[in-house]
């Protein structure tokens, strides 16, 4: 049986061109199998298109980002292990227009924020 051994975990600092090479180093001289657990919305478009493209699993991926979860046939090597911000915020506006719908026709306000970068921009196309 092959001796298994967890390699460690490398910082990103939510800066994708760190998060990149912090993996390639994992990938191509640490040979690791997978990477399970990544957190980063920021860093996990570059580290996503090379992971898929390397075949190394991408598991339980903790970005929030739509298209991380979207894509299974482009990307089949990732698993997100969050619901997309997109999947978050239709269960929200279900919650909220059934709680207004309940009181007396009184709407509630509300605002949405994101981020503007690739990155971001998933959960404004409800």
């Amino acid at each position: 049986m092959a001796e298994r051994s967890f390699i460690g975990w490398r910082t990103t600092r939510t800066d994708p061109a760190i998060g990149l090479e912090a993996v390639r180093k994992l990938v191509e001289q640490d040979k690791v199998f997978a990477i399970v657990g990544s957190l980063s919305d920021w860093s996990r478009p570059a580290v996503w298109e090379y992971l898929n493209k390397q075949s190394v699993p991408d598991i339980l991926a903790s970005a929030g980002t739509h298209m991380f979860g979207s894509d299974a046939e482009g990307h089949p090597w990732t698993v997100q292990m969050i619901p997309s911000y997109r999947v978050e915020a239709t269960f929200f506006g279900q919650y909220i227009s059934l709680r207004s719908a309940h009181n007396a026709g009184f709407g509630p306000s509300l605002g949405v924020t994101f981020v503007d970068a690739r990155s971001g921009c998933g959960g404004n196309k409800l």
